[in-house]
């Protein structure tokens, strides 16, 4: 007999449009993932994590009105269990700890290769911290 799984949420937190669309198409293609919302504003992305309560949020780090930091702060703060994956074009040590320090269990550059950014998705949601190598 086969077993049903739930698909794991995914909501999606990015101020480039495109980025946003590419990165949900790829998702889309997975089929133990849903994508349950996309954002270019990180204060409307707080809004839809409480409305929607995903397993994972991808969340941009350099956002215009509200840095993607401090956004996964006000995630954490809500105490949901969501697990947010920190988006960044910038490799930096330093950037990287910080929002591992703050609740981050991944830390995934844009410029990876699609494979990587679902291979991240799988750690995290299995409970594992995902850092880029």
């Amino acid at each position: 007999m086969r077993e049903f799984k739930r698909k794991a949420r995914v909501l999606l937190i990015d101020d480039n449009a495109d980025h946003l669309r590419g990165i949900k198409e790829l998702i889309n293609l997975e089929t133990s993932y849903d994508v349950v919302g996309t954002t270019t504003s990180a204060n409307i992305g707080i809004n839809l994590v409480k409305k929607y309560r995903p397993d994972l949020v991808l969340m941009d780090i350099n956002m215009p009105e509200k840095d993607g930091l401090q956004a996964i702060q006000e995630i954490e703060k809500l105490e949901l269990g969501v697990k947010v994956i920190a988006l960044s074009g910038y490799d930096d040590a330093d950037l990287i700890f910080r929002a591992m320090k703050i609740g981050a269990k991944g830390y995934v550059l844009k410029t990876m290769a699609s494979a990587q950014l679902i291979f991240a998705i799988d750690e995290v949601l299995n409970g594992k911290v995902y850092l880029p190598s």
